[in-house]
């Protein structure tokens, strides 16, 4: 059976600056909730029909503990009946939890599923569950030492032969589009805003996107993982001989993605559903592939899991119109366009994470929402999303507009 995309959502991001950004005040539930509203709004019928959600969501302790995929179902007054799970896959929970939904319905045991997902990176900042990359497991870490993902960024640009230079036009890149799609609001349509307790919007655009970025600014900021690159060679965990070798200076603030605030809820629906209700979907989910890749060089994965995922549609890399693919730092998306021969007009033409923002547990239904909003405006039809995940793992997504 068919799966659909009837509606999607996203809140502004929020930049977390100095640990706080505009969402600061808000409950991590809260900001589903506004999805939830705004879907409410626009698909009433619809939403009431829901009988599951799933929403993404990294770091699930404190204020995103305690199921906040069901508090915050609860909190949005859906139905009771309403059953809801968080997911967490790293930056591939929100698409992740997304096709969760997607395979419930289109196997028939929903007919209508919410997926989403949510992270608040300044009420509750990254790595606050203490697991860091392996949950502290000493037989685990004494077979596999999974390093930071920063290091693996920065030895994937080494071994690959990225230099600096192209990392740092990348990003100016993301933030000239982004700065072009939020002045004539592109991204308007897919907006659920966050108000205050007299119903203000508080953020109406994005706004960690930062206009004034030039090549001269992002070539005078320090390298991000210098230290700890050196720290670890010393330790022997990287350098000669080991599973990553090759290191070197290339990520900075400026070239990687950008801490924010933010959530997103899209509505699944299957085809019986949508010709017995009438509804009017945006856009058919054709696959979703999540694979594992190397848990040391663990950034590497979206080129083979896009060339699974569109093996399994019976494309190749040239039928797609428009691709999302997460720039969590700026050699992943070099790096899959090279392996993948993609046309870079056709990639993150809205801007990206670097620019826009990465709230971890939301970014991939947030980009999955993208997709269609910019095949929409463009008249195109096919696209793909891709993430990287921690652990190595990375998740893709084809999707063909109705």
């Amino acid at each position: 059976m068919k799966s659909y995309v009837v509606d999607g959502v996203f809140t502004p991001r929020a930049s977390v600056k100095k640990g706080v950004s505009a969402y600061t005040p808000v409950h991590p539930q809260q900001l589903v909730v506004a999805c939830l509203n705004a879907l409410r709004e626009r698909q009433p019928e619809v939403l009431s029909k829901a009988e599951t959600a799933f929403f993404g969501c990294v770091s699930q302790v404190n204020d995103q503990g305690a199921n906040i995929a069901r508090n915050a179902v609860l909190s949005a007054n859906l139905d009771w009946s309403v059953s809801a799970s968080s997911v967490n896959m790293c930056c591939g929970s929100g698409l992740q939890a997304v096709s969760i939904a997607s395979a419930l319905v289109a196997s028939g045991t929903n007919e209508v599923a919410i997926g989403g997902g949510v992270e608040s990176m300044s009420r509750v900042k990254m790595a606050s569950d203490g697991g860091y990359m392996d949950g502290n497991n000493e037989v685990l870490r004494r077979r596999m030492m999974q390093v930071p993902q920063g290091i693996s960024a920065d030895y994937i640009a080494a071994s690959d032969g990225f230099t600096r230079e192209e990392l740092d036009e990348f990003s100016l890149s993301s933030h000239r589009k982004a700065h072009v799609a939020a002045e004539k609001k592109y991204f308007e349509a897919a907006y659920a805003f966050v108000r205050d307790e007299s119903g203000n919007p508080l953020l109406t655009r994005d706004d960690h996107i930062r206009p004034e970025t030039s090549m001269d600014g992002l070539s005078q900021l320090k390298p991000a993982f210098a230290a700890l690159e050196e720290e670890l060679i010393k330790e022997c965990v990287i350098g000669e001989g080991k599973a990553i070798s090759k290191v070197g200076p290339f990520h900075t603030a400026g070239n990687s993605s950008g801490i924010a605030d933010g959530a997103s809820a899209i509505i699944v629906a299957n085809e019986d559903f949508v010709a017995r209700s009438g509804v009017k979907p945006r856009a058919r989910i054709l696959k979703v592939v999540a694979r594992g890749s190397d848990p040391i060089v663990m950034l590497n994965g979206p080129s083979a899991c896009c060339t699974e995922v569109l093996k399994d549609c019976g494309m190749s890399p040239q039928d797609i119109d428009l691709w999302e693919i997460n720039e969590a730092f700026a050699v992943v998306p070099l790096q899959t366009m090279r392996n993948l021969g993609l046309d870079p007009a056709k990639v993150n033409v809205n801007g990206g994470a670097i620019a826009l923002g990465h709230p971890l547990g939301a970014t991939g239904s947030i980009l999955l929402v993208s997709l269609i909003t910019a095949l929409e405006r463009e008249d195109k039809n096919v696209g793909c999303v891709t993430l990287c995940v921690a652990g190595g793992q990375s998740i893709s997504c084809v999707i063909e507009r109705v």
